[in-house]
């Protein structure tokens, strides 16, 4: 029997990792965002026009920096896991190290003013945070959902407009079944799983 928290295996990342990466998209696997091994299951990075590339799909809402976690059927979503992966969220591009060089001097340069536009990418306001849990956390979406602020937007995607960051948590089980969902309802259970399946052999997607 499967322990409670077990992550998903590889297998998952590297399917997600080859969708955005089909579109063009830089993708970092389990990108470390604190020493203590601190990592987020995929960053997508999205320059303006790659966005567009992501339109007609459920990752319509992504922007420059794009943190998106996976929570398996055996490793469910907790207040734990949100807090800790909103913790990596806030994190993220406050790691990179400066060079003795830059650290020497304080004067602007042509080149310094030319990274403007990559430090604003860096702003909290230019990131995503998607979490896909296909246990729905009922403390987190029910509960608790005055504390946490998540509404449904549509059937399986809650988003928080509340901070800097804009989140969203995703349940693949209960996400219509329409194309743009498809890239997240291989993730799905029981009978919406089972309806999937049937799509893609009607439609010869396998």
């Amino acid at each position: 029997m499967s322990s409670k928290h077990e992550p998903f295996d590889e297998t998952a990342k590297v399917f997600y990792r080859r969708f955005f990466e089909n579109k063009g998209l830089l993708v970092e696997t389990e990108r470390e965002v604190f020493f203590r091994a601190r990592k987020i299951d995929l960053v997508v990075t999205c320059s303006e026009s790659e966005q567009n590339s992501l339109d007609n799909t459920i990752f319509s809402h992504f922007r420059s920096i794009n943190i998106l976690e996976l929570k398996g059927p055996n490793d469910p979503l907790t207040m734990k896991d949100y807090n800790r992966i909103l913790m990596r969220a806030w994190g993220l591009g406050g790691l990179e190290e400066k060079t003795e060089e830059e650290e020497e001097t304080d004067e602007e340069s042509a080149e310094e003013e030319e990274a403007v536009s990559d430090d604003i990418k860096l702003l909290p306001s230019h990131r995503t945070l998607t979490i896909v849990s296909v246990t729905k956390p009922n403390k987190i979406l029910k509960t608790l959902k005055e504390e946490f602020q998540f509404s449904q937007t549509e059937p399986g995607i809650y988003h928080c407009k509340a901070g800097q960051i804009k989140r969203w948590i995703i349940c693949p089980s209960e996400l219509l079944l329409v194309e743009k969902n498809y890239p997240l309802l291989p993730l799905a259970r029981g009978k919406k799983l089972a309806e999937f399946i049937s799509i893609c052999v009607r439609d010869d997607l396998v």
